[in-house]
């Protein structure tokens, strides 16, 4: 019996898990597409900028640290992001060839990628006012998560229902 509430349709126009499942699935792995290109950007903006020739010595230091800084960010986001689309094809073969283990393991990577999440939204708003952080990316971040949840609610019940699927082909057999 598992955990998390099994829905037995899902979406707007109450479709079945199955088909809301593929287009979670299809929906993420774009939208993850979109953010390594975004990342790698990103990155080429940031190999482009010089620092410019009247700065003092300490001044350029101190932009070479932060531009070291933000290149270890936007590597850290590309590799998650990298990981996270890895499980979205996994998610997404799992659902074609019938096969629950993939899809549980992009529910698991999905519960640990939001856990993580919250714990960055509560530090988004415990030094919102030491860090300029806008209210903004704490909105979106919070959107995201709610969307996460819910997706993860969908494809944990389809998993149930390929497992259910699967235990009874077993026992008819």
């Amino acid at each position: 019996m598992g955990v998390l509430p099994h829905l037995k349709q899902a979406g707007l126009f109450r479709s079945p898990v199955e088909s809301t499942s593929k287009s979670i699935g299809f929906t993420f792995l774009t939208l993850r597409c979109l953010a390594i290109l975004i990342v790698i950007a990103w990155y080429t903006v940031l190999e482009e900028m010089k620092p410019d020739a009247g700065e003092s010595e300490k001044q350029k230091e101190i932009d070479h640290a932060a531009k070291t800084i933000i290149e270890i960010i936007l590597a850290y986001k590309l590799v998650v992001i990298v990981i996270l689309a890895f499980f979205d094809v996994m998610m997404l073969i799992g659902i074609y060839k019938r096969r629950p283990s993939f899809v549980f393991a992009w529910v698991v990577a999905q519960v640990i990628a939001v856990s993580f999440a919250i714990f960055v939204v509560i530090g988004l708003l415990i030094f919102d006012g030491y860090i300029g952080v806008f209210p903004y990316y704490t909105l979106k971040a919070v959107i995201a998560i709610v969307v996460t949840i819910y997706s993860i609610l969908v494809v944990n019940s389809h998993h149930t229902n390929m497992k259910s699927e699967s235990t009874f082909l077993a026992n008819t057999i």
